[in-house]
């Protein structure tokens, strides 16, 4: 078995001394076509406690990784992770683990988590990497995984100027530095076994970079309600009577949960996001935040609701005659 803890103390510290005892055990099964592919990797960077998306993606740049072919014992905390094989393959995006705190019962065993490797391509950094400034790193955000679950982000590790993606999906590289967006780079859709050199990108003159988030507010519905609601998120930031669209457009429904929302090439002067959608309750939120050079981070989340409470599916029952 290996043992996670012992691998990720460097960054978390003496709080992990006693973390073994509470510690879970996890066999993640990298598949391709629904067939296990032995020798693949899994590979862990911490998440933010709190339910927001700049914590989630942006908190941390520490990659650590483990061979996927035996069972890991992981200590309480949330953690993303994600799956790759030296074969050219890597999982969809970084998908969140949250273990409790809670004793562990070795007599409950392990958990398995099934995780689908798809085709991936390959970014390379050290163009960009030799611009950061002191504190700054790098990341890639999935806006738009199509079909394979929601948005997520990848940190590139310190070590390394190269950075194994899904292709044929939009990828942003960010420039990140402190838990925030710093820079919005270049977007890129790979193909399959490419190497595409990652470019540096600044607004236009005289314009910005916006990055909000949706949080949606799920509060006495289900998953099933949930998965029920028909209807994309539909986001605009305005400026006077002008509206602007994001670079991409929300993941469809509740997927867009926790997404970055990106605005590039904007107006200093828009101060208004707006969120609606047929079945969604119009929202709007003032363009206020962190402000990093020429990119504005608004903080608090665009909050998506169901414009009527979903219909619970209903079981049918068929009587047969015979």
């Amino acid at each position: 078995m290996h043992r996670l803890f012992l691998p990720l103390i460097a960054f978390l510290g003496a709080a992990l001394v006693a973390a073994p005892l509470s510690a879970h055990r996890v066999e993640f099964v990298a598949t391709v076509d629904d067939e296990r592919a032995a020798g693949s990797e899994v590979c862990f960077f911490p998440a933010a406690a709190s339910d927001h998306s700049f914590g989630l993606f942006l908190s941390s740049g520490d990659v650590r990784c483990l061979p996927a072919d035996q069972v890991i014992e992981i200590p309480p905390g949330k953690w993303n992770f994600f799956t790759r094989h030296e074969r050219g393959l890597i999982s969809s995006t970084p998908t969140t683990i949250t273990i409790s705190t809670r004793p562990y019962v070795p007599e409950l065993g392990f958990r398995t988590v099934r995780v689908p490797m798809y085709p991936s391509a390959t970014l390379d950094f050290r163009a960009v990497r030799e611009r950061l400034e002191p504190g700054m790193r790098l990341v890639a955000y999935y806006p738009l995984p199509p079909a394979r679950g929601s948005s997520a982000a990848h940190p590139l590790a310190a070590d390394t100027d190269t950075l194994s993606v899904p292709a044929y999906v939009p990828v942003v590289p960010l420039v990140v530095a402190a838990g925030r967006v710093v820079h919005i780079l270049a977007p890129v859709t790979p193909d399959e076994g490419t190497v595409t050199e990652v470019e540096w990108r600044e607004p236009k003159a005289g314009l910005v970079d916006v990055v909000s988030w949706v949080k949606l507010n799920r509060e006495g519905i289900s998953d099933d309600e949930l998965s029920a609601i028909d209807g994309s998120i539909e986001l605009a930031l305005r400026d006077g009577d002008s509206e602007l669209r994001p670079a991409f457009a929300p993941p469809p429904g509740a997927a867009a949960h926790l997404s970055l929302q990106l605005f590039l090439d904007v107006p200093a002067s828009a101060a208004e996001l707006v969120l609606r959608g047929k079945s969604w309750k119009e929202q709007r939120l003032r363009v206020a935040g962190e402000r990093h050079g020429r990119t504005v981070n608004v903080l608090d989340p665009l909050t998506a609701a169901p414009a009527a409470t979903p219909r619970r599916p209903v079981a049918t029952h068929v009587e047969t005659k015979r």
